[in-house]
Order: C-alpha cells, then structure tokens, then sequence
C-alpha cells in the first residue's frame, strides 16, 4: 500500500498562497497582542480608580492611561477593519474562479471571511 497522494491538485497562490496566510496571520497576531495590552491597560485603570484619586500623581497616572487605552482601542478597530478588507478581496478573488476552484479552495475563502465578519460584529457590539 502506498502512502503517496494522488489529485491532490495544484495550489493556486491567489488563494491559498503564502503571501495570504501570512497576511492573516500577521493581522490576527497584531490583534491578539492590541488586545492583551488594551486589557491589561483596563486593568491597570480599574485598580487606580479603586485607590485614593485625591492624589495629583493618580490622576495624571489614570489620565495617561486612558489616552493609551484610547489609541490601543482606535488601533484595533482599524485593523478590524483591515482585516474585513483582506476577507472581501480574498472573497472576490474565489468569486473570479469559482468555476475552478476545488472545494479546499472554495474553503480556505470562507474560513477568513466568517472569522474577519465575527471579528468586526464584536467590536460593533
């Protein structure tokens, strides 16, 4: 018995090349790191306004703080919306070929683009 692949197809680089995967996977990483630190910055702020606030170093210290919670919070709604464009496109290019696409391609199209529309309907929320 042999363990070698027949049809498996040809890999179409529109689709499923490896400027694309790394493409998502460099956003999705950016995501999750803007998103660990907004909460870690959230959590910063809860504990100091837990504390005595009469303090002028406090106050200035919560009034950074949420200045970064703010520009951490605008950068991860642009790269939602970054990664709802690179779904689109990637849509539109399975579109084009969706003649002769074979249904792991037709796949790897999907998969993005329900995780990019989850993604932005989170943070509509």
């Amino acid at each position: 018995m042999s363990s070698e692949c027949l049809n498996v197809g040809d890999a179409n680089p529109d689709i499923a090349g490896i400027g694309i995967i790394l493409l998502f996977v460099i956003q999705v990483g950016l995501a999750i790191v803007a998103s660990m630190y907004k909460f870690y910055l959230d959590l910063r702020l809860r504990r100091i306004r837990k504390a005595d606030l009469s303090n002028a170093t406090a106050q200035a210290a919560m009034v950074k703080l949420e200045k970064r919670s703010k520009v951490v919070n605008e950068i991860s709604l642009q790269a939602g919306d970054i990664q709802a464009l690179t779904g689109i496109s990637l849509l539109l290019s399975g579109i084009i070929q969706i003649n002769s696409l074979p249904f792991y391609h037709l796949r790897i199209v999907y998969e993005p683009l329900t995780l990019c529309t989850s993604i932005e309907s989170s943070y509509n929320a």
